[in-house]
This record gives C-alpha cells, sequence and structure tokens, in this order.
C-alpha cells in the first residue's frame, strides 16, 4: 500500500511464508494456496506499476485458478489492466472478454470491478469496434444484474 516496492517484495516473502506453513489440519486450508498467493503477487505488481512483472505471474494462476472462478475473475481482470498498461491490446480484449464471461457466471463483485476498470482503461481506443463491443458487454452486464 506505501507504493514501494522493495516494501512490498518483503512483504510477499512474509506472506509466501505463511502460506508455506498452512497445512490439510488448517480449517481454512483450501483458501490458502499458493494459486491466491500468485494472484496476490499479481495485484501487488499491477499496483505498483509493473504490469510486465504482473503479466507473467497472472497468467500462470489464471489456469490454476479454474475452480475458483470468483479468484478466477479477478485474477484475469488484473491480466486485462496489465495487458492494456503494456498496450498489449489484443491480448487485453481478449482477457477482457475472458473476465466477462467468468463474471456473467459467478457475479463477483472483485471480477466486475476490475472488468469496468479495465472498461475505463480503454476509453482512449472508444473510437475502435472492438473496444465498442467490450463496453457493450459491460453495459449488458449491468442490465441483467
Amino acid at each position: 500500500m506505501k507504493g514501494e516496492l522493495k516494501a512490498c517484495e518483503e512483504a510477499l516473502r512474509k506472506a509466501e511464508t505463511q502460506f508455506d506453513r498452512v497445512n490439510a489440519e488448517d480449517l481454512a486450508a483450501e483458501y490458502y494456496t499458493v494459486n491466491e498467493f500468485n494472484r496476490l503477487a499479481g495485484s501487488c505488481y499491477l499496483f505498483l506499476g509493473l504490469p510486465g512483472k504482473a503479466e507473467p505471474i497472472l497468467r500462470a494462476t489464471i489456469a490454476e485458478l479454474e475452480s475458483k472462478r470468483k479468484s478466477q475473475a479477478i485474477a484475469l481482470g488484473n491480466l486485462s489492466l496489465a495487458l492494456i498498461r503494456q498496450r498489449k491490446l489484443d491480448e487485453a480484449a481478449d482477457a477482457v472478454h475472458r473476465t466477462i464471461d467468468t463474471v456473467e457466471l459467478t457475479r463477483g463483485g472483485g471480477g466486475l470491478n476490475l472488468a469496468f476498470a479495465a472498461g475505463r482503461e480503454l476509453r482512449q481506443w472508444r473510437g475502435e469496434t472492438w473496444v465498442q463491443e467490450i463496453h457493450d458487454r459491460l453495459f449488458a452486464l449491468m442490465s441483467t444484474a
């Protein structure tokens, strides 16, 4: 939250140490997985303005979160933002569509917020047909909520 890379990476190391201590006997063990840690790490790097560092972490995490669709929607939304910020627009469009697909299934608030954040970041390309299609899908998503 300080916006400092060194402090963030230290906090991630401490969190990883805590995750390593989780075992099958912990009641909340299913919620503390390496995939959740990686989703968190990807979000941290994105927040720090390092979308290139966030992208590979988020890509690897998305496939592993297939059974946790709400968490997957958050990772997809963050991946969308990372790609937009790197100007990888074709990949970003695909990621935003995948985020919307997942949010349509889960109705998860975190994924929904990130889908709309991606939509806002695409405003500079709003004259492009592919961005208009994403915005149409976002409006449709809200009309069915």
